[in-house]
Formats: C-alpha cells, sequence, structure tokens
C-alpha cells in the first residue's frame, strides 16, 4: 500500500476497506435470506438466469484454485528464505521451492480432510504465533519512527491519484473475504451467524490493517530502498527498530505459518463450492463423496489441493521464477472476483428495489462496492504494471473465463 499511495496509504486502505463492507452488505442480503454451500454462486442462481451462474461459477473455480495456488507459492517463498538464512538449504532454487509448496499443499489437504474442527484448532494455534510476533514488530517500529502525525495528517500533501490507485490495491487484500458462507449448510443458525462471519472480514481486518498501514507508514518510507533491494519488509522495520537480526529472519518462518493456516480455510471452503458445482452436474458426482470416518468432502479436498500445486508448479517452471509466477496468480485471483463481486452487488439492488431489503443502506453501499471492484480492472489497464506477464493477467482471465463458461455450457447438455 505504501509503495503504491506513499504517505496516503492509510487513506487508501480506509477507502478499500469501506468498499469491502459495502460489498459483504450486499452478500449478507443473500445469506440472511438463503441458506446455500455454493457461496455467491448459489447466491446469483436466486436473482438471474442459469448465465449468471456460469460466469460466477467458472469465476470462483478459477479463483479457488490460483488462491490455493498462489497461497502455497508464497509459502514456499518464504520457507525457502526462512531455511536458506539459516543454512538448511543452500539455495532457494525453483526446484526445491516446488518440492516445498508440494509438501504444504499436501499438509493443508490432510489437516482439512480431518475436519473442520481439526481445521479451526490448527488455524487459530497458527494465528496465535503469527499475529502477536508481526504485531511486536509494527508496534516496535513505530516506537522507534514516531507516528509522525502532522505528516500523514497533511491531506494537501497526498497524492489523489495514487490514493485512487492505492484502493484497488487495497481491495487485493481482502479478496475472498465471504468464502465462509460456503459452509452455512455446516454452520448451526446460518442465517444469523453466517452474516455476522462474513461482515467480521472486512470490519476487523479492515480496521487492523488501517491501524498497522499507520503505525508502519512512516518505518516503511525510511527503508524503501532496503526493500527494493529484496529485503522483505518485516525484516527491513525490525532491523529499523534496532531489534535483534534472528528477529528480521524469523518474519519468514512466521509468515509461513500464517499463510499454512490460510490454505486450510481456502481448502475447506472451496471444497464446498466443488461440491455445490458437482450437485449441479458441472463437475464429477464423486467429488460429492464424504466417505470417510470424518464425514470431510475428500475427493474435493484433495482435487483442489492437486489443481493448486499444478497450477503453480506449471507456472514456477515455466517462468523459472517463483515470485513472478506467484504475483501473476495473484493477479489471475483478484480479476477471478471482480465478477462474482459486481453480479452480487447489482443483485442486491434488485432485491432491494423488489421491497425485500431497505434501499437507503443496500442500494448505495452496492453501487459502491461493485464500483470499486470495477475499477479494480479499469485501473489495471489504465495504468498496467511494469511486469509484462502481470499485465497479461488482464486478457488471460477473459480467456479462461470464456473457455470455462464453455465447458459449462456444453457438460449442462450432457446426460448424466
Amino acid at each position: 500500500m505504501v509503495s503504491v499511495a506513499g504517505r496516503g496509504a492509510w487513506v487508501a486502505t480506509l477507502l478499500s476497506a469501506i468498499a469491502v463492507i459495502c460489498i459483504g452488505v450486499s452478500t449478507i442480503c443473500f445469506a440472511r435470506r438463503y441458506v446455500a454451500s455454493g457461496s455467491l454462486y448459489s447466491y446469483v442462481g436466486f436473482v438471474y438466469g442459469p448465465w449468471a451462474k456460469w460466469v460466477t461459477g467458472s469465476a470462483l473455480l478459477l479463483g479457488y484454485i490460483v488462491q490455493v495456488s498462489g497461497i502455497a507459492g508464497l509459502t514456499a517463498m518464504f520457507l525457502g528464505s526462512f531455511l536458506v538464512n539459516f543454512g538448511v538449504l543452500q539455495s532457494s532454487s525453483v526446484s526445491v521451492e516446488v518440492a516445498i509448496f508440494a509438501v504444504v499443499t499436501g499438509l493443508g489437504a490432510y489437516v482439512s480432510y480431518r475436519g473442520l474442527d481439526a481445521s479451526i484448532r490448527v488455524t487459530v494455534f497458527l494465528c496465535a504465533i503469527s499475529v502477536p510476533f508481526i504485531a511486536f514488530i509494527t508496534f516496535a517500529v513505530a516506537n522507534h519512527t514516531g507516528l509522525q502525525l502532522e505528516t500523514q495528517f497533511d491531506l494537501s500533501a497526498i497524492d489523489i491519484k495514487a490514493v485512487i490507485q492505492g484502493v484497488a490495491t487495497g481491495a487485493v487484500f481482502l479478496v475472498a473475504f465471504e468464502s465462509c458462507t460456503s459452509l452455512a449448510a455446516e454452520t448451526q443458525n446460518p442465517k444469523k451467524n453466517i452474516p455476522w462471519a462474513v461482515m467480521s472480514v472486512p470490519v476487523v481486518l479492515g480496521a487492523t490493517y488501517l491501524l498497522c498501514t499507520f503505525l508502519q507508514t512512516p518505518g516503511l518510507m525510511e527503508v524503501k530502498d532496503e526493500i527494493a533491494a529484496g529485503t522483505s519488509a518485516p525484516a527491513a522495520l525490525a532491523h529499523l527498530a534496532g531489534l535483534p537480526s534472528w528477529v528480521g529472519m524469523l518474519t519468514d518462518a512466521v509468515f509461513s505459518l500464517a499463510l499454512f493456516a490460510s490454505m486450510v480455510g481456502f481448502l475447506n471452503y472451496g471444497a464446498r463450492f466443488l461440491m455445490a458445482l458437482s450437485s449441479e452436474g458441472f463437475l464429477p458426482l464423486a467429488i460429492q463423496s464424504r466417505g470417510n470416518k470424518w464425514g470431510t468432502p475428500g475427493v474435493a479436498i484433495w482435487t483442489l489441493a492437486i489443481s493448486g500445486f499444478v497450477v503453480m508448479a506449471f507456472a514456477a517452471l515455466l517462468i523459472g521464477n517463483l515470485a513472478t509466477a506467484y504475483s501473476a496468480t495473484a493477479t489471475l485471483c483478484v480479476f477471478a472476483w471482480i465478477p462474482p463481486y459486481v453480479l452480487i452487488c447489482i443483485g442486491a439492488i434488485r432485491l432491494a428495489f423488489r421491497g425485500v431489503f431497505r434501499k437507503t443502506i443496500v442500494v448505495p453501499a452496492s453501487l459502491f462496492g461493485g464500483a470499486t471492484m470495477v475499477w479494480a480492472y479499469a485501473n489495471f489497464l489504465l495504468s498496467p504494471p511494469a511486469s509484462k506477464i502481470d499485465a497479461a493477467m488482464s486478457w488471460v482471465i477473459v480467456l479462461i473465463l470464456v473457455f470455462l463458461m464453455g465447458v459449462f455450457f456444453l457438460v449442462k447438455r450432457v446426460p448424466r
């Protein structure tokens, strides 16, 4: 955020959090009314025709696969860096990194396969380790640099264009926030609890991101040259705060733990979405199987995990650089969620005008949330990144979605 918006990063973070909260308002309109396991895919079916389900289904199928592959690749990068720094590995070659995220993806699938209780225990434990560590570095650097309020609150010195670009960037950090809706059928009192779970993500994380951005910006502005040279931002901040060198190196391992927790979550969410696609004839019936003692959708979990691994392995080996491959898949992931978000926002407006929800809240929130996601894509086209591979994702996403929608259309015409 700081690299895009500079000292106006906190303004961009605030606006992006508000935008995602607005998308959350649109989403819970459906979550309060319907209980479904297909997340946004199921919700659009209650408002639109089959075409919307083809668009949303193909987008989310791609989205969950590249989400898992991106998390696996990023985990491998951080874990590989940690092992190299401590002399366990001699180099972080692509082949070694591919082997690492193969192990990471396999472990994530195994934890998810063991059931939601096991998944929750693992993720809470890992977050309990990682969050305090990152918070310690954040407050340490804020104490060292001070908040520099006179600079951060000087709105006249903030580049408005950069802030607008930062809003699109900030929305990226919260994409897929609504994925817990896929667990509605396995949740007690889902029409009450799922909306609370959905809104807690953009509200709690949005507020946390805003606080962290505000605390870290002065320090990040001082160490931007170190970051440009390849040092990770937390490690650079730890060094600036005068913390021991091992603290900076340990951040790589801590991030690996946090990312692994995230992977377990998305494997659980994505597996339920695959089951919804299977139930409507778009994927093999075996995807719905819960034939194990934990009663989990094991086939769906392993299918998603293997697909994510294959995508990242192919991208990393083809490009020859895991960081570049991760950047491309992360960009593709964000693009994949834009059509579903825009459709759900328009759908909420349609329901509001039918008298189902209050127009005064739902309509402006949905308009702002949907417009932000459209802007995220438009801004990418107007100000493409320096990386040609990342820039190419703007048309690659279109090709993939058209292909998948064509497959869905044909599959639906074949008798099961």
